[in-house]
């Protein structure tokens, strides 16, 4: 596992650590109080390696809810292992604990795999954007019930 410096100088903020090759767990020394309790972010790591993360947040003007996949990212190395599809079922659980129904996602043409992987999880395009994420330039507007 990377030591807590290096991790925490890779993300801000942390949340759950998800091993692939066992079940999910809590590492206390990798949790942090989120200012906002009904968003969280999860890391997906193998190994000692982190492979991407992925969170849930209410982005203002969104409906009360719905929350905003945030900060999807992977090590284009993990690309392929369904480790986004992973992480998308984890984020769905969570946010439905967390109270909400609907996940919204923006994103780029430029991006049509994610976009792809986005819509074989039941995600369907919008004609337009929800609330307010500041993302003015994304042109693709995804969004599912859960």
């Amino acid at each position: 596992m990377e030591s807590s410096s290096t991790f925490n100088s890779v993300f801000k903020k942390k949340g759950i650590l998800f091993d692939f090759n066992s079940s999910i767990y809590i590492s206390n020394s990798f949790l942090l109080p989120l200012k906002n309790k009904k968003s969280e972010y999860f890391i997906a790591e193998h190994n000692g390696k982190i492979l991407g993360g992925c969170g849930y947040f209410p982005t203002e003007g969104l409906p009360a809810d719905c929350a905003e996949i945030v900060k999807f990212y992977l090590c284009p190395d993990s690309r392929g292992m369904k480790i986004g599809t992973k992480l998308f079922s984890l984020i769905e659980e969570r946010a439905k604990l967390a109270g909400y129904k609907k996940l919204y996602i923006e994103s780029f043409p430029q991006f049509s795999s994610a976009v792809s992987m986005y819509k074989k999880n039941g995600f369907t395009e919008l004609s337009s954007r929800l609330g307010n994420s500041g993302h003015t330039a994304t042109t693709i507007h995804l969004i599912k019930e859960i």
